[in-house]
């Protein structure tokens, strides 16, 4: 992913998260906690970067205007 900025990457990682399809059907916001569990000071912007990701795993033909962070800044997952 070119907008994955390289910390959340290493959140997911951290998180047990390697792969795309590990994301399906996931809760953006539960992924964020597990995330501010080990990294407390984790900016809540981060739960963009987990809402973008979850959507592109789960739609094989997703939207290009939907692959930015910012683009979930104000939307409900």
């Amino acid at each position: 992913m070119p907008s994955l900025d390289l910390l959340a990457a290493r959140d997911l990682m951290d998180c047990g998260f390697c792969h795309m399809d590990d994301l399906r059907g996931r809760s953006p916001s539960a992924i964020m906690d597990s995330v501010r569990k080990l990294r407390p000071e984790t900016p809540a912007d981060r739960l963009w970067v987990f809402r973008m990701m979850v959507y592109l795993a789960e739609n094989e033909d997703p939207d290009p205007r939907l692959l930015n962070p910012h683009a979930w800044s104000n939307r409900d997952y």
